[in-house]
C-alpha cells in the first residue's frame, strides 16, 4: 500500500510493486468483483490477501463473503475507493500504462470468446453450484429465514420469513433471465468508458 500510495506511474515503481504483488491474479480478483459489482469490499470487509512467507512470495487476493454482488445489471463499482483495500490498489495502479495493458488483456480473456465470464459460461458455472446446494438452502433458510423479521431488524421493514421456494429460487431465476445474459456486455462498456478495455479488444 505504501508503494502504490507513493505513485506507480513509472516503470521502476511498477516493477517494485510486482515484486510483492501477483498482478495478473489481482486483476482477475478485481474483474470478478467488478462483474458482480461488489458493494461491500472496503478496508474492513469481505476479502483476504496472503503470501508465502518463506521463501517470500507475492500477495494474492481472495474473495470472501461477497453477498453484495449480482444485484443490478447496470451497477458500477469501478470508481469505488477506500484506503488499505483492493479498490485503493486498483485506483492507484490504473494510472500505470503497463497495468492497464495487463488489465485489458485479462478482461478480454474472461469476457470474450468463451471466457469464464461470458454469459453462457458464467451462468452454467452458477447453475452447477446452485443445483449442488439447493437442498441445503432449506436448512439455511430454517437457520436464517426469520433473522431479520424476528431477531435482528435492520433499517426499515417490512421483513419477511425467507424461504428457499419463495425467495432463493426467485432470485436464481432472476439471475438466469436477467443478470447473466446482459452483465458481460454492460461490464465491457463500463471498462471502455473507464479507459480499461480498448475497442480493438472487443470480440
Amino acid at each position: 500500500m505504501s508503494l502504490v500510495d507513493s505513485g506507480v506511474a513509472g516503470e521502476r515503481a511498477f516493477a517494485d510493486v510486482r515484486e510483492l504483488l501477483d498482478v495478473p491474479e489481482l486483476v482477475d480478483f478485481l474483474i470478478a468483483n467488478f462483474y458482480g459489482a461488489n458493494a461491500d469490499w472496503d478496508r474492513e470487509s469481505n476479502w483476504y490477501a496472503a503470501r508465502r512467507r518463506n521463501p517470500p512470495g507475492q500477495y494474492q487476493f481472495f474473495i470472501w463473503a461477497g453477498e453484495r454482488t449480482l444485484e443490478s445489471i447496470d451497477a458500477n463499482s469501478i470508481e469505488f475507493d477506500d484506503d488499505e483495500s483492493p479498490p485503493r490498489l486498483f485506483q492507484k495502479l490504473r494510472g500505470n500504462a503497463e497495468f492497464r495493458r495487463i488489465f485489458a488483456e485479462r478482461a478480454r480473456q474472461h469476457l470474450t470468446n468463451g471466457g469464464t465470464l461470458t454469459p453462457q459460461n458464467a451462468a452454467e458455472r452458477y447453475r452447477k453450484w446452485a443445483k449442488a446446494i439447493e437442498s441445503a438452502v432449506v436448512a439455511e433458510s430454517a437457520r436464517w429465514g426469520d433473522y431479520r423479521r424476528d431477531a435482528h431488524p435492520y433499517r426499515t421493514g417490512p421483513y419477511e420469513l425467507y424461504t428457499r421456494d419463495d425467495h432463493w429460487r426467485r432470485e436464481i431465476d432472476r439471475l438466469f433471465k436477467e443478470y447473466f445474459p446482459k452483465r458481460t456486455e454492460v461490464l465491457m462498456r463500463q471498462f471502455r468508458e473507464a479507459g480499461l478495455f480498448p475497442k480493438e479488444l472487443s470480440p
